[in-house]
């Protein structure tokens, strides 16, 4: 009954339908991720409070987009992703597709003033995770409420521009979620499978590799669960 009005409620609001479907999909993921990948889902942390997501927009400048604030008010990131909390094993905070960390927002804040004012890139590109140990790649969600790509999903480098996704974060989210559930790698929003960030399992934790040059023995396709 409460899943029904849930989705009665989605249907009726835009906001309130990224909201619920960024709830459901990262429920999915975390299910998946405590049965297959106990080792990254250990390293969850806890919910961000509304006065934490408050703070990081001050400081960003930016409002969060729904769906990413929802997604923040169920975890602050993994542990370990940023080199100055770190963990021990960074091999099972990048579970994010192409092997990326979760940033907690304190993170989020130093990475977006990193991006904004020394790389001169454009504000309202909020980054929310990137290459554990690094920090040369990664994505973000676009914050600019008067863009068209407002709340989508995009990726952001050190060394070139930053280029949307075209797919919402709740969408990316639910992409993840049936990646996961069918072992298989994502597809993109036409469809095309990217076959060079395949999911694995390694040290009991989530990973994605490109299988030309980053496949090791003690990886385990999900394909072969």
């Amino acid at each position: 009954m409460t899943d029904d009005i849930g989705r009665m409620h989605a249907e009726l609001q835009p906001t309130a339908a990224a909201v619920y479907r960024t709830q459901a999909a990262w429920e999915r993921i975390e299910t998946w991720l405590r049965q297959y990948a106990p080792a990254s889902a250990a390293l969850l942390r806890l919910p961000a409070t509304a006065e934490q997501i408050a703070a990081a927009e001050d400081a960003i400048g930016y409002r969060f987009p729904p769906a990413l604030r929802a997604w923040y008010q169920l975890h602050d990131g993994s542990a370990g992703v940023d080199p100055a909390d770190p963990v021990g094993n960074y091999g099972h905070v990048d579970w994010l597709p192409a092997g990326k960390g979760w940033l907690p927002l304190q993170s989020v804040q130093v990475q977006y003033e990193q991006m904004t004012q020394h790389w001169e890139r454009e504000p309202g590109l909020i980054p929310f995770a990137y290459n554990t140990g690094d920090g040369w790649y990664g994505y973000y969600v676009d914050a600019r409420e008067d863009e068209s790509a407002y709340g989508n999903v995009g990726t952001w480098a050190v060394d070139q521009e930053s280029e949307p996704i075209g797919r919402p974060l709740a969408d990316w989210l639910e992409e993840i979620a049936s990646a996961l559930e069918e072992r298989r790698c994502l597809r993109d929003p036409d469809g095309a499978e990217d076959e060079f960030s395949q999911p694995v399992i390694h040290d009991a934790g989530l990973t994605w590799i490109d299988p030309r040059d980053g496949f090791k023995d003690d990886m385990t396709y999900l394909r072969d669960l």
